[in-house]
């Protein structure tokens, strides 16, 4: 896997005068890029939402936060649902709105150029070219921003509390376990964090897709080569139904925002590389949700299956509302393994 560059948080030194310079530079680019992806004016790339009335109310978020030159700070966005329900749909900071742009023109970019022999997509190609670009640009000056490197700090900070908040550990317990497994690890930044902060240097990751793009900015200023080398010498690419390890590896399993669709057979794997006495955490769980494609509950009956059978204890947790994000409902689920 090509290594990421590593960059240096921008010198304190730079003038205060060339900073705010750079950013009114900045914000008239931003402003433009969102005027683009808020309303298309042709049918080229992506825009957030069908709805005027939805579009217009994230476009007045983020040109407040434009016009303070606040491009990191996360705003909740709301969308209003049936009923009258408001619904907390997404919490972005512009720079990370910025992120999710570049990774929607890279799968877009990639599925025209596989059509590139229709005569109606060839002329949209460089126009969609020179706004990825372009919008890769941006992201990359506002990474240059004295305040990122802070900020990514804070995001792989927030993941990590997250991981122990929402799956019920605790750091000692966490730093007692010998090997951890985090399945479904998205952008590795929990397992950065560990290594980085020497909270645990024996954390191994299993994610079938690397290329997380909506969080490289924050990997491009964390990682450095070495922590590089640590972190992909304990990545597994691919998925959990087939392990290259031993029985017995891991104290510690843990599933966070684990996929919906996730293949019975592999939680017999997981267990296998589990010793005993070690505990797999899942989150989140929500077993009393009705109706046959419920994934969550085809998953609850496996692992009572596997309990019955002798192999594992398990116990679901109900959470309280604030332990959960807000949402009524919500469980984690432990397995422990007994044998």
């Amino acid at each position: 896997m090509e290594h990421l560059e590593h960059s240096q948080p921008p010198s304190p030194q730079m003038g205060s005068e060339a900073t705010d310079h750079n950013r009114q530079e900045i914000s008239a680019d931003l402003e433009s890029v969102l005027k683009e992806f808020f309303y298309p004016k042709e049918e080229v790339g992506i825009s957030s939402s069908d709805d005027a009335e939805d579009t217009q109310a994230l476009f007045d978020i983020y040109s407040e936060l434009l016009h303070d030159k606040n491009y990191f700070e996360r705003v909740p966005c709301t969308v209003d649902m049936p009923g009258g329900e408001t619904m907390q749909d997404s919490e972005d900071s512009l720079y990370e709105l910025l992120m999710e742009m570049i990774a929607g023109y890279k799968i877009l970019l990639s599925d025209l150029e596989r059509e590139a022999e229709n005569t109606r997509i060839v002329p949209k190609l460089p126009v969609i070219r020179k706004r990825f670009d372009r919008i890769q640009e941006i992201a990359r000056r506002l990474e240059e921003d004295p305040r990122f490197h802070k900020v990514a700090e804070e995001v792989e900070q927030k993941k990590y509390e997250e991981y122990l908040s929402h799956l019920g550990i605790t750091e000692k317990e966490l730093k007692s376990a010998n090997r951890v497994l985090d399945v479904g690890a998205g952008d590795r930044l929990f397992a950065s964090h560990c290594l980085r902060k020497k909270i645990h240097s024996e954390v191994y990751s299993i994610e079938p897709y690397l290329e997380d793009i909506e969080s490289e900015g924050y990997r491009r200023v964390l990682w450095t080569p070495e922590i590089q080398k640590q972190i992909d010498g304990r990545t597994i690419q691919g998925i959990s139904e087939e392990l290259p390890l031993k029985d017995g590896t891991f104290d510690l399993i843990l599933m966070h925002y684990f996929p919906k669709k996730t293949v019975e057979m592999s939680y017999d794997e997981l267990i296998r590389v589990l010793r005993p006495d070690g505990e797999m955490r899942l989150y989140p769980f929500i077993s009393s949700l009705r109706g046959k494609d419920n994934a969550k509950k085809t998953t609850l009956k496996h692992l009572r299956a596997l309990e019955k059978s002798g192999r594992c204890k398990v116990t679901v947790e109900p959470l309280k509302k604030e332990e959960a994000d807000g949402h009524d409902g919500w469980e984690r689920v432990i397995v422990r393994k007994i044998q």
